[in-house]
């Protein structure tokens, strides 16, 4: 994109600032996620993008910047970025030592909090909370805020204070600022993941998560004698 903000292509009108697409002048409804990867896209042109580079695109509350994981080199762990839309300027929030990575960064409403999971194996880690000025610096060092655990990428409550984030089957909630043993969601049940909580003025609150489970299930397949083909279709095996 030439002009990070907004852009044109076609009969369509992007504007990362105001999170709007519009054809012909016309509002198009897309989902947070949905526009998020749009404008990761036409950031790069033309490239190829992993699933796990979109997936680690993450908003600013306030849409002029995106964090992400990066390197400073090679033989260097991945860090924590800041990165402006309008300048392209880049900064490192965090300095992770030896061989971790920081991953799944999420800054909360008010912008003075980064809580993100420092990884010593993928997708295992232990949370920390960082502090910000102004939405941008860190401040201090990071604080850990729980054991090691196997759990996937945090949102904030409205309220700048806890994050929800999936593991073990469940949705979980920890609180940003004390940290310590994360509660259990009691109503999401088992299969729990991709919270999303909406953000609304007025202050009520929504949770949207996925439900999310396999269905195995062993299959016969029936020989007139070893070796022939089926004499008909797999079917379900039944318990007898």
């Amino acid at each position: 994109m030439d002009n990070p903000t907004g852009s044109q292509f076609g009969p369509f009108l992007i504007d990362a600032r105001e999170r709007t697409l519009r054809r012909d002048g016309a509002p198009v409804p897309l989902t947070p996620k949905a526009f998020d990867v749009l404008v990761a896209l036409l950031e790069k042109p033309g490239q190829l993008i992993s699933k796990e580079e979109l997936l680690q695109n993450v908003w600013c509350p306030d849409s002029t910047c995106l964090l992400v994981t990066d390197t400073l080199g090679a033989d260097k762990p991945d860090a924590l970025f800041q990165i402006a839309l309008e300048t392209g300027e880049r900064r490192q929030l965090t300095h992770p030592k030896g061989l971790v990575r920081d991953a799944d960064p999420a800054m909360s409403p008010d912008g003075s909090l980064l809580v993100f999971r420092r990884d010593a194996t993928p997708g295992s880690g232990e949370f920390y909370r960082l502090s910000l000025k102004d939405g941008n610096d860190s401040q201090g060092i990071p604080v850990r805020l729980t054991a090691t655990l196997y759990a996937g990428k945090p949102v904030w409550i409205p309220d700048s204070r806890e994050v929800l984030f999936p593991a073990r089957g469940g949705l979980w909630r920890l609180d940003a600022l004390t940290g310590g043993t994360p509660r259990r969601l009691p109503f999401v049940g088992l299969d729990g993941i991709a919270p999303v909580v909406s953000r609304v003025p007025t202050g009520g609150r929504r949770l949207v998560y996925v439900h999310s489970f396999a269905d195995t299930n062993v299959w016969r397949v029936d020989t007139a004698r070893p070796g022939s083909p089926a004499a008909s279709p797999p079917a379900a095996a039944k318990r007898r």
